[in-house]
């Protein structure tokens, strides 16, 4: 009879015990097939692009998807760097890259390395912060479409674009600014506006002209009147195409995105990395562009952009653990 009883209780358990992965199994296959992670041991990730660019993209098993650091932006919010520059230095805590490794993902990114101890200070004070405050702006066009033709005044003509639109916050209105002054240099290139009282930048829109001088390539610039110091707040690529488009954007300010000082590759090479490394972000990468399509398809089953973008509304370069 007792031995009955222990065949009873030893079935019971096993059966308890196939039940519980056979759930957990199935349960992990909806979740990875809901991230886009059904294919991701039958693909080669290669490259990780960290581009911002509306017109960026990635070749993917699927055909053309959106950039990484797009997609970073839409799962994490404007505050995407620092989780980015945070994830490198763990994979360095534990021994998976080396310190050049570091370097190179930070610099695809456009970022500093964390903790700000390792960074020169005057880096870090060229960066925006969600905090910061303005009372001037510059757009600046460093390449247009095409030189301007026979009729098109170079200097002192209108400014390469014919107005900037500013948000000042998550949810705010727009304030058009359309009397851009712009100074006798650069071609009519660099263009501002300047405000009677500080304010914060959210994200702008601009509008373009309909000529060969829409820019193509620009940076915004946040600074303050009576002083040339200033602070990267955007620096973008345009790719027009034959559907007229007078307004463009939206164009979200970035925190810690340091000044371009030189050519800045923002393709990371995964077959650089160490295997481990690699595999680690390659997963990732595919679990990213799985959250990125939720959050474009149904943004109530992802942390709402109001809360991910309190990432950069903490003390300065206090990024969470």
């Amino acid at each position: 009879m007792m031995l009955i009883w222990i065949i009873v209780g030893l079935t019971a358990f096993f059966d308890v015990y196939y039940i519980f992965y056979l759930g957990t199994s199935i349960i992990g296959y909806v979740m990875g097939h809901s991230r886009g992670l059904s294919n991701i041991l039958a693909t080669a990730q290669s490259h990780v692009n960290l581009s911002t660019s509306p017109t960026a993209a990635t070749q993917s098993h699927d055909g053309m998807t959106m950039s990484e650091g797009v997609a970073m932006r839409k799962v994490f919010g404007v505050g995407w760097r620092m989780v980015w520059s945070r994830l490198a230095e763990a994979m360095y805590a534990e021994c998976l890259i080396s310190e050049e490794h570091v370097n190179q993902m930070v610099n695809a990114a456009g970022t500093v390395r964390w903790p700000p101890s390792r960074n020169d200070h005057g880096v870090l004070e060229s960066m925006v912060s969600s905090t910061d405050t303005f009372t001037k702006l510059r757009f600046v066009a460093t390449e247009c479409r095409g030189e301007p033709r026979r009729g098109e005044s170079r200097v002192g003509s209108s400014p390469c674009i014919s107005a900037l639109y500013i948000f000042t916050h998550v949810g705010a209105e727009p304030k058009k600014f359309d009397r851009l002054q712009q100074d006798d240099v650069n071609n009519g290139n660099d263009v501002y506006v300047t405000f009677d009282a500080p304010c914060s930048v959210y994200a702008v829109y601009f509008s373009v002209v309909g000529t060969r001088r829409d820019p193509t390539k620009w940076r915004l610039e946040g600074g303050w009147v009576h002083s040339d110091a200033t602070k990267l707040l955007i620096q973008a690529e345009v790719e027009y195409d034959r559907r007229r488009k007078d307004i463009l954007g939206p164009f979200f300010v970035e925190p810690w995105h340091k000044k371009d000082m030189g050519p800045r590759q923002s393709m990371l090479n995964l077959d650089d990395l160490p295997a481990a490394a690699a595999e680690r972000l390659a997963f990732f990468v595919h679990s990213l562009h799985g959250l990125a399509q939720v959050n474009t398809e149904a943004p109530g089953r992802v942390v709402e952009p109001t809360l991910r973008d309190d990432l950069v509304k903490a003390e300065k370069m206090a990024v969470p653990g």
